[in-house]
């Protein structure tokens, strides 16, 4: 746990050097600390092994912080590292979630370019753009962003090219994004096991999450082989996964973002007691504004497997999918979010002992405040309706309705 002293006084330190970093050209760090009050009602979360889709359920208060820096270590190439640190949370308390170099050579015609390496985000979402992939219209993320943040981060490098032109009187920008990674070959197991969420959770770098104790993973059973964790972000048969991206902008107003992801995990091998998953899938999003309103709406669908059965089909089979709408309001210092989600996992193989399908939807009202000062308030209530036929074997009913009401003050670094 992380004890209220040491956030203050990291929060001192880290100021100062902020202060510090803003005065140079050449370093930015940027920070966000919350301090949240938490209500829910559900069963129990599923980071502690549960059923729920959620994590934050009590009403004590949390604290939560994010740490970003940029160096411009010479006028073309930029360090971009950022930290997390969460109460309550699993294991240690803080971590690292991205860490890379961008390159963005001096461009000598009409062509951009730029390139990265390290650990990153895919270029998926179109809401998490706040400071450190924070949320910058709710406080949980959708279910597409909160899966992404649980299971999908890559170690790689990522090629980005990208012109300007005028067309129909409009400025337009077009990039084409690819990346060839390693260590993401067990993304793909809380889907399965797990399902979807809807949290504001980043898994860090060496994080272990935990997963639902479902009758497959016992002593005995088909995938006892499993360890009581999964790492999301292990290296299991050394093949790179790679994805591929188109990212179309108009001027300020709109935003079409397609991307194809494969992770090319051999589901046969087990390493440690994690299993390759292949996961891939296909996200497309959507943005737009209309004077003060804002319009997003993402999809995503693809397919995760592991293991082999004798006559040579896959032991765990799942098709996913997800997908959201939400509109947002800006009026003066005030800003209203209204998101539905809609998820569900189909079970393809024929273990039965191990029923993954899923289905389900999701209501978020987010309001929000900024004072003009450094301080933002909001307040955010979430529904959540699942039917999801594993939770029996963990002795709950298959179908519940889980709810949930945050209050957070922000103090932007």
């Amino acid at each position: 746990m992380i004890r209220p002293w040491k956030i203050f006084a990291w929060t001192l330190a880290l100021s100062s050097t902020h202060g510090l970093a803003k005065s140079t050209s050449a370093n930015q760090l940027d920070g966000l600390i919350s301090f949240r009050s938490i209500d829910a009602s559900g069963y129990a979360g599923w980071d502690t092994g549960g059923a729920g889709k959620l994590i934050e359920r009590d009403a004590n208060a949390r604290l939560h912080a994010v740490f970003d820096y940029r160096g411009q270590l010479t006028d073309t190439l930029q360090l971009h590292s950022t930290a997390i640190a969460q109460d309550p949370d699993f294991g240690r308390s803080t971590g690292v979630t991205e860490i890379f170099l961008s390159w963005k050579p001096v461009p000598t015609g009409a062509l951009r370019h730029r390139f990265k390496f390290g650990v990153f985000y895919p270029p998926i979402s179109l809401d998490n753009s706040g400071v450190g992939w924070t949320g910058d219209s709710t406080n949980n993320f959708s279910a597409i962003n909160t899966w992404i943040a649980e299971e999908v981060r890559v170690a790689g490098l990522e090629s980005r090219h990208g012109f300007k032109f005028n067309w129909l009187d409009r400025a337009q920008q077009l990039n084409v994004t690819g990346a060839v990674f390693m260590n993401n070959d067990s993304a793909g197991a809380l889907i399965a096991w797990k399902g979807w969420s809807l949290h504001e959770r980043q898994t860090r770098w060496d994080d272990q999450l935990a997963i639902p104790q479902i009758d497959v993973l016992q002593s005995g059973q088909v995938f006892e082989g499993q360890a009581s964790f999964i790492d999301p972000y292990r290296e299991i048969d050394d093949k790179p996964g790679y994805y591929l991206g188109l990212n179309w902008r108009t001027g300020r107003s709109s935003l079409l973002n397609i991307l194809y992801y494969d992770n090319r995990a051999d589901p046969t091998v087990i390493i440690d007691g994690q299993y390759g998953w292949h996961t891939r899938f296909t996200a497309i999003g959507l943005a737009s504004n209309v004077s003060d309103l804002r319009f997003k709406t993402q999809w995503m669908a693809g397919r995760t497997e592991m293991g082999e059965s004798a006559d040579g089909r896959s032991l765990v089979d799942n098709e996913f999918q997800a997908s959201y709408v939400q509109l947002s309001k800006q009026w003066q210092a005030h800003s209203f979010t209204l998101r539905r989600d809609w998820f569900s996992v189909d079970d393809k193989d024929a273990l039965s002992e191990d029923p993954n399908g899923e289905s389900g939807n999701a209501w978020t009202v987010s309001y929000r405040w900024n004072s003009g000062s450094a301080l933002d308030y909001s307040l955010e209530w979430l529904r959540i309706d699942t039917d999801r036929v594993a939770w029996r074997q963990l002795g709950e009913s298959p179908q519940t309705i889980e709810r949930q009401v945050i209050g957070k003050i922000i103090l932007a670094l």
